[in-house]
C-alpha cells in the first residue's frame, strides 16, 4: 500500500514540475532555406532590459549575420527586419520572463519564436543571453 502511495505522489511531483520548464520554440511562417545577411533590428522602448540589444546582435553575429538596429522599420536599410518584445518577471529577484521574436521579410512574416520561463522551476534564473541566443536559433530555423 505505501508502495502505491509513494508512487501516486512521485508521479504527482513529476507531472506538476514537467509543466513548469523553460520553453524555447520557433515556426517558420515561410518555408525557404535562404539566409539573411543582414537584419535590421527594430528598437522597442518598452524593452527595458539593458542586455536585449547587445544579445540580439551577438547571437546574429555569431551566425554570420550583420545587423543595424533602427528606431522604426521605415529607417531599416535591408529587407529582414526583426521585431521583439522582452519582459522581465519577479520571484525573489528579476529574471528574463518572456521573448518573443518577429521576423519580416519586406511586409511578410517569415518566422517567429517565443521563450518562456517556467514558474517553478530553479533554473528560470538564467543568463539572459543565452535565452535570447536560443530563441535567434529558434528563429532562424535552427532544432
Amino acid at each position: 500500500m505505501r508502495i502505491i502511495a509513494g508512487l501516486t505522489v512521485l508521479a504527482a511531483t513529476g507531472t506538476l514540475l514537467s509543466g513548469c520548464a523553460n520553453v524555447t520554440s520557433g515556426h517558420r511562417v515561410v518555408h525557404t532555406k535562404e539566409k539573411p545577411a543582414q537584419i535590421c533590428i527594430v528598437k522597442n522602448p518598452k524593452v527595458r532590459i539593458s542586455a536585449a540589444l547587445p544579445a540580439l546582435q551577438s547571437a546574429l553575429s555569431r551566425r554570420g549575420i550583420r545587423s543595424t538596429v533602427a528606431a522604426n522599420p521605415a529607417k531599416c536599410p535591408c529587407a529582414y527586419r526583426l521585431n521583439y518584445t522582452m519582459r522581465r518577471s519577479w520571484s525573489y529577484t528579476t529574471y528574463l520572463g518572456s521573448i518573443d521574436l518577429s521576423l519580416y521579410k519586406n511586409r511578410t512574416l517569415i518566422s517567429r519564436a517565443k521563450y518562456r520561463a517556467g514558474k517553478l522551476t530553479l533554473t528560470k534564473w538564467g543568463r539572459t543571453a543565452e535565452r535570447i541566443d536560443k530563441a535567434v536559433g529558434k528563429l532562424l530555423g535552427e532544432p
